[in-house]
């Protein structure tokens, strides 16, 4: 496995003895860490992978893992833990026995740490899972201890994509400091409460910080996948995102800048890398400005010395001589 970044533990089977491999996980992840108990389904060899970032109250797990059924036995709730537990499948089918549901892809359901019950996959699954606390949960979504009569969450679901999204980015970050993490916890439980059905007061607050928080992210992301083109337009971002140009500009306007003058910054900053890419040398200088999505030359060198208070052609020597 490739080292993490410092704020993501890891975990694999991969690194011990393959003959021992489920034994130890059972006794020393599985029940003293997750607290669970682990039944393989079927002969194929066992592999677990995790994942994990701490969120302030909140735990994140990604998981891959070879078809086995995974649960809270009666002896294990004596453990105390009572937190909720939103469940997203990410690959196989995962069959829920306290809501006595299937979750296909993309689909979540809330379990209920405090209770026994299972999650069984019979081929190779992945998925995530949000430890929640109990108190916060109740305090969003009142209902959630009758979680069998909660809907399953559909993976199409805007704020579902937006979470996903969301923790894909905290879990691949290369550097996250404690207090933001603490703030992304708050994130992550506003959109797990959207996703089941927080109504008045929880789900407009829930709307106007987490979700305007993981919209913002999403944006970002977008603008920055598309930097080589040249006619990229706000329009075209907020159609992509399915909000409207008024919630974008509010959205840039939030993070103290504006749309145009976020995209020329990463557009700059992306031609500043690629002239000091070892791989660009060859590369005359109009056509790193084309790659980075600008259009108009003079207007390159413009932008970029006022930036940097450099040329190209001295940021690109200043780079070959280091």
């Amino acid at each position: 496995m490739s080292e993490p970044p410092h704020h993501v533990s890891a975990f694999s089977t991969d690194m011990l003895p393959e003959r021992e491999r489920f034994g130890v996980f059972l006794e020393e992840i599985a029940r003293k860490l997750f607290r669970l108990e682990v039944t393989r389904q079927g002969d194929a060899p066992f592999y677990a992978h995790f994942r994990s970032v701490r969120l302030g109250a909140v735990n994140v797990v990604e998981a891959r893992y070879s078809p086995a059924r995974y649960g809270r036995s009666r002896e294990m709730l004596a453990d105390g833990n009572d937190d909720f537990v939103f469940q997203i499948c990410t690959a196989a089918p995962v069959a829920v026995d306290q809501t006595n549901r299937t979750l296909r892809q993309g689909d979540g359901a809330l379990v209920d740490n405090a209770r026994t019950g299972n999650a069984s996959c019979a081929a190779e699954g992945a998925g995530l899972l949000i430890s929640l606390p109990r108190k916060a949960v109740l305090n969003l979504v009142p209902g959630a201890e009758d979680v069998a009569r909660l809907p399953t969450v559909s993976g199409d679901r805007p704020e579902m994509i937006l979470l996903r999204n969301y923790l894909a980015t905290l879990l691949d970050s290369p550097a996250i400091g404690e207090a933001t993490l603490q703030v992304a916890g708050a994130h992550v439980l506003d959109l797990v409460s959207l996703a089941l059905g927080a109504s008045g007061d929880a789900a407009k607050h829930a709307s106007t910080r987490g979700l305007r928080a993981a919209r913002a992210l999403a944006v970002r992301q977008s603008v920055s996948a598309q930097l080589n083109r040249p006619g990229l337009s706000s329009a075209d971002v907020a159609k992509a995102n399915a909000i409207s140009e008024r919630y974008l500009r509010q959205l840039f306007e939030d993070m103290g800048t504006s749309f145009s003058d976020f995209l020329i910054e990463r557009r700059l900053e992306l031609a500043r890398r690629l002239l000091a890419n070892p791989l660009y040398r060859s590369r005359r200088i109009s056509e790193i400005a084309f790659e980075a999505g600008f259009s108009d030359l003079s207007h390159f060198n413009r932008r970029f010395r006022a930036r940097f208070g450099e040329t190209p052609s001295a940021a690109r020597a200043a780079a070959t001589t280091e």
